[in-house]
């Protein structure tokens, strides 16, 4: 037994120095392959890198998923689904040939997907692959990776200015992002008051503040902000500066003063696009607006989805990722030219607000542009508030519009008014009476709802309204009250009316227009099945019943429901909401599926669950 013992300690022994040295379990051992395959195998590998490096994605996870032991090995099966998964169909020879180098563990069933991987893929830390599963050549890279970019993080600790403008801009910048106050680090170190402090205390409280600067930043500072007392900063002086990102001080006594946006963009050695890059970036930029046109696609939204704390701006890798997800290819050289114009020289990001302003069809306005024309439009908005009339809104039409929602969805008002009227007195504040209309989604204004405030003033107190009243209005399209005491009565049934054009936006020949085109689509609804709005909903994150009109036409031309240009046109028209490029897309769904019955002789129509009354 101890021989057997000293046996197995040996080949122990052996086989973990196979495994120093090679960085493979010593039972591995990969099939020699002739000059043929090894070509045909070299040739596979390569058109699956390319294909990893223009998708942009990783095989890793593919694999991952059927490996649950984590093992490192996969199926035959499992690996050939995983290869049409991502698009690499091989033949059936070359398909043999990577099986046949793969296949190490001595069985002729159990393939090492991750030599495959090291051969195909990029390795990254993401993914959190523990080194035992890297050959030591891609442990060795890894580790040269880390030592590069540990020097470029040191070399960051160095850098050279050009002005005291150039500091200034970056700690505005960094302090901006994180809502940092300076003062509060440096005003516990100036006991007197007097606006100076020492210069070992000004460049700890920055440390404070994590405003982490290189020698040659701190002396710039130093020398600009000096106080006539030798070794003393001027802080005060300093902070003022670096504040003028939010503020500037003493502005109570200028208040015509035009407050300009603070400078927070740095140089430090910034060189412009080649003219080369320029023309490149240029027609990427007009290719990609013909590209959204093409697609009716509203990019936007794919760009937050990666800039969570909204500060419009992306990796690179980020972008192209998004470009990729969209169909949309940039070339090495394209790509290159596109970095050049819109990556931030400071943070090393893209741009991608700037980006979208040059290319998309929707201008959306930049961050600049809102700084710039904050007082004109706080001026703009004090004088139409000046100027500002009471328009004369028809009571009537008010509350047909109200009974006609309230029938289509089948509600009792006066339920959602007795939360906010504990003693049940028999009415609400105005503001919560609004907002509790406001809560039904149906598109009212200002005006509309002052009508109803005023019609239903409570004789109890003006500044209250009468629920009751309004909800007994109401609720005569079901019903009359005290019917008990007159049974012979009979009671005409509630027809809605004004569906197609309540607001009289729409000419009669436009209306026929919009009326064939609800048919139309009410029609396709009904044959396919479809829930039109959860696929509005899915993109209305603060569910407030808009959607821009790209986007209402992008899910309609997804789910394969064509419309021409006429037709979202006067879509468009009459289900406009309060923004100029939004559209409601609750009073279309409730107007689709009102129209939808046009086909039907049956007296009513059943969609998604809702149930309503033919014309």
């Amino acid at each position: 037994s101890s021989r057997r013992r000293h046996t197995r300690c040996r080949e122990v022994s052996w086989a973990r120095r196979c495994v120093q040295e090679t960085g493979l379990k010593a039972r591995r051992k990969k099939m020699e392959l002739d000059e043929a395959s090894k070509a045909k195998l070299t040739e596979a590998l390569e058109t699956a890198q390319k294909l990893v490096l223009t998708q942009r994605f990783h095989m890793k996870p593919f694999f991952q998923a059927f490996d649950v032991t984590k093992s490192g090995y996969v199926t035959k099966t499992q690996f050939t689904r995983v290869l049409s998964q991502v698009g690499l169909k091989p033949t059936e020879d070359t398909l043999n040939i990577i099986l046949k180098y793969y296949l190490n563990k001595g069985n002729v069933d159990e393939v090492n997907y991750v030599d495959f991987v090291n051969d195909v893929d990029i390795p990254e830390d993401v993914y959190l692959i523990k080194e035992k599963d890297f050959s030591l050549k891609t442990v060795q890279q890894l580790t040269k990776q880390k030592e590069e970019s540990k020097q470029a993080r040191t070399q960051i600790v160095s850098r050279e200015p050009d002005d005291i403008e150039d500091v200034l801009a970056l700690i505005r910048n960094k302090i901006k992002q994180e809502r940092i106050r300076l003062s509060e680090f440096l005003r516990d170190f100036d006991k007197l008051r007097s606006g100076a402090i020492t210069v070992s205390q000004f460049r700890i409280g920055l440390n404070m503040g994590k405003i982490n600067l290189s020698n040659a930043e701190f002396d710039h500072l130093c020398e600009h902000f000096a106080a006539p007392t030798a070794g003393k900063i001027l802080w005060k002086d300093f902070v003022d500066r670096i504040e003028e990102v939010f503020t500037q001080k003493n502005l109570e006594q200028k208040p015509t003063l035009d407050v300009k946006p603070a400078n927070v963009e740095t140089k430090y050695g910034k060189v412009n696009p080649t003219e080369l890059e320029s023309a490149i970036c240029s027609k990427v930029v007009a290719r990609f607006a013909e590209f959204l046109v093409r697609e009716n696609l509203d990019i936007k939204s794919f760009f937050q989805e990666w800039d969570r704390h909204r500060h419009f701006k992306v990796s690179p890798k980020q972008f192209r990722q998004v470009l990729a997800n969209c169909k949309f290819s940039l070339t090495n050289e394209e790509n290159d030219a596109v970095l050049a114009h819109y990556k931030e020289h400071a943070s090393g990001d893209i741009l991608y607000m700037v980006f979208l302003h040059d290319a998309s069809p929707i201008k959306y306005p930049l961050e600049s542009d809102k700084l710039q024309t904050s007082n004109a439009f706080a001026a703009a908005q004090a004088a139409r508030e000046e100027t500002k009339t009471e328009v004369t809104v028809s009571i009537d039409k008010v509350m047909t519009r109200i009974k006609n929602a309230m029938k289509q969805k089948q509600i009792r008002i006066e339920e959602f008014f007795i939360d906010y009227d504990p003693l049940r007195k028999g009415d609400v504040a105005k503001d919560k009476f609004k907002g509790c209309l406001d809560n039904f989604k149906m598109d009212l204004n200002e005006n509309d709802l002052n009508a109803i405030v005023n019609n239903y003033k409570s004789g109890r107190d003006p500044e209250r309204v009468d629920y009751v009243a309004f909800a007994k209005e109401v609720n005569k399209i079901f019903t009359l009250k005290d019917l008990e005491y007159d049974p012979t009565k009979k009671i005409e049934a509630y027809g809605i009316t004004q569906v197609l054009d309540p607001e009289d936006v729409l000419n009669p020949e436009e209306e026929v227009k919009v009326d064939a085109c609800l048919k139309r689509l009410g029609d396709i609804v009904k044959k396919r099945k479809l829930h039109v709005k959860p696929m509005f909903q899915a993109k209305d994150l603060p569910k407030s019943g808009f959607v821009l009109d790209t986007r209402f036409r992008s899910i309609l031309d997804f789910h394969q429901v064509t419309l021409s240009e006429e037709e979202f046109t006067l879509l468009r028209k009459r289900f406009k909401a309060k923004s100029r490029n939004e559209i409601n897309y609750v009073d279309f769904d409730n107007c689709l599926l009102y129209t939808s019955d046009a086909a039907d002789d049956t007296p009513c129509v059943d969609l998604g669950g809702r149930r309503l009354l033919n014309k």
